[in-house]
C-alpha cells in the first residue's frame, strides 16, 4: 500500500454489509503498518463492530484469516447470521 493510501468509501457495501469494505481496508492497513492518519477502530468502526457483536481483536483476526474480500464477506455474514 502506498503512503497516500486511503480506505474505500463509507458508502460501499461488501456482501450486503455496509461499512465492511472500509473497516476491512483499515484493519488490513493497521496489520501492514500503513494506516497513516486514519484510525482503526475509529468510532464508526466501533459502532459497526458493536452492532454485529464482534470485538476489534476478533475482527482483526478475521482479516488475518480471510485475506480476500469474498472470504471476509462470508466470515462476517456467518457471524451476523449466528447472532440473529
Amino acid at each position: 500500500m502506498a503512503l497516500d493510501w486511503k480506505p474505500r468509501g463509507r458508502d460501499l457495501v461488501m456482501g450486503d454489509i455496509p461499512w465492511l469494505p472500509r473497516i476491512t481496508d483499515k484493519a488490513r492497513a493497521t496489520i501492514s503498518g500503513v494506516i497513516g492518519d486514519y484510525f482503526y477502530p475509529c468510532p464508526a468502526d466501533k459502532a459497526f463492530l458493536q452492532r454485529h457483536g464482534i470485538s476489534a481483536e476478533q475482527f482483526t483476526q478475521l482479516v488475518k484469516d480471510n485475506p480476500t474480500d469474498e472470504q471476509m464477506a462470508e466470515a462476517v455474514s456467518k457471524i451476523i447470521a449466528a447472532k440473529s
